[in-house]
């Protein structure tokens, strides 16, 4: 009995252990959710997500994609509609009340971005939100996984654009 309990021990501790990549690969995904004074009340946008994310849609304001990286860790993409227009707001939207991170906000090409930096080697998780604003309105996306991903999660994220919904015409 010892040993097959050493067995299963070995096993799911290797399964835990398995190494997994920092870097995912990645697919565009382009949706609409309902957005505060768009025209026809939808906004567009495009982002790349880690392939084979599945999507979740949590309500006409926010969809997001998951994929599990390992046993602790998911990779996460949120997507919601944001009021957030400057680089101060920004940064008190991504701020959390918890001193498990380290925001710290930038301009990036076409709109705004906060890291949320890990404080200690014992978060396994980190995330990056970026917000893009187009003619229809403001989008938010938070992009989260592996704490040592941080790099491949400022990139995703930086992906994100609002663009025009077709017409139903």
């Amino acid at each position: 009995m010892k040993a097959r309990l050493t067995l299963v021990v070995m096993i799911l501790g290797s399964a835990l252990a398995w190494p997994q990549s920092l870097s995912p690969e990645l697919e565009d995904v382009k949706n609409t959710i309902a957005g505060v004074g768009a025209a026809g009340g939808k906004v567009g946008y495009t982002i790349r997500v880690p392939k084979g994310a599945y999507l979740i849609r949590t309500g006409e304001w926010r969809d997001l994609y998951s994929s599990r990286h390992d046993a602790f860790v998911s990779w996460k993409v949120q997507i919601e509609t944001s009021p957030v227009r400057t680089l101060e707001a920004a940064l008190k939207d991504a701020t959390p009340s918890s001193r498990t991170v380290k925001p710290e906000a930038s301009a990036i090409e076409g709109g705004l971005q906060v890291v949320r930096r890990p404080t200690s080697d014992s978060v396994v998780d980190a995330s990056v939100w970026t917000y893009k604003v187009g003619e229809l309105g403001g989008v938010r996306a938070q992009c989260s996984g592996p704490a040592k991903a941080l790099d491949a999660l400022v990139a995703m994220c930086a992906t994100l654009q609002v663009v025009p919904v077709p017409s139903a015409h």
